[in-house]
């Protein structure tokens, strides 16, 4: 599985800023739980939709290299 959430770090967005906190919390909670086959990927400045926030490419980056590392692993 993959996490991909979203840091409130340089949001000027109090609701977009607000989301990626709570964002950030719930992972923190799941952190337990990275492994093999759970990875937690955190994009600092990226709102809770990742949308309009500059960070598509790196969300795009970090699906793709997590398919890739899953497809190495099943080889």
């Amino acid at each position: 599985a993959l996490d991909v959430f979203g840091d409130p770090t340089g949001i000027s967005h109090p609701l977009d800023a607000k989301l990626a906190t709570a964002d950030v919390s719930l992972a923190a909670s799941r952190a337990q739980y990275v492994s093999a086959k759970y990875k937690q990927v955190r994009l600092t400045g990226a709102g809770h939709a990742f949308v309009g926030s500059g960070n598509e490419s790196a969300l795009t980056q970090a699906i793709t290299s997590w398919i890739s590392e899953q497809e190495a692993a099943n080889r």
